[in-house]
């Protein structure tokens, strides 16, 4: 069973759209060749998620980590649960232009289409996903503020490197 919900802050066509997808699923899932056309981060919440490019092989992420799959991104995905636990995370997607906010002054690297891992331990990728969070609920914040606070957590990711 997989369960997927979906939230998410429209914002006037120049500000962007970033928007928020539960992701639960009580069984082993595998997803082939999927593409992505906006970027898209994985916040892993419970289980493990697998995955593989034509590029980069085959990597895993699990618990608390962060996975970035950037536009144009292929791959082969699944999905494990844990012991007791149904697989769990939220996926977060930002449109073109709040990525280009921020990274379009960046040196590209060397395979713009590869996935990125970010580690639980080492960076701690639940604290950009409660800003995130933070900022989509807030309905009060004029649109301009909205769109400065999206841009932090990415900003925060570029400084990461």
């Amino acid at each position: 069973m997989i369960k997927l919900e979906h939230t998410h802050a429209d914002l006037p066509e120049e500000v962007g759209q970033v928007s928020i997808f539960p992701i639960t699923q009580a069984t082993t899932a595998t997803f082939a060749d999927l593409y992505f056309r906006l970027t898209f981060f994985f916040f892993i919440q419970h289980g493990e998620k697998q995955v593989e490019t034509p590029t980069q092989g085959e990597m895993l992420g699990s618990e608390g980590d962060l996975m970035i799959f950037p536009p144009g991104a292929m791959v082969t995905m699944v999905n494990r649960p844990v012991l007791d636990k149904a697989y769990r995370a939220l996926g977060v997607c930002f449109s073109h232009d709040l990525i280009d906010a921020v990274f379009a002054d960046a040196p590209s690297p060397k395979n713009a289409t590869d996935v990125q891992i970010v580690r639980a331990a080492a960076h701690n990728p639940n604290s950009i996903l409660s800003l995130i969070q933070e900022n989509l609920a807030n309905e009060n914040l004029p649109e301009p503020v909205r769109r400065h606070r999206l841009l932090e957590p990415l900003i925060w990711l570029r400084a990461q490197g």
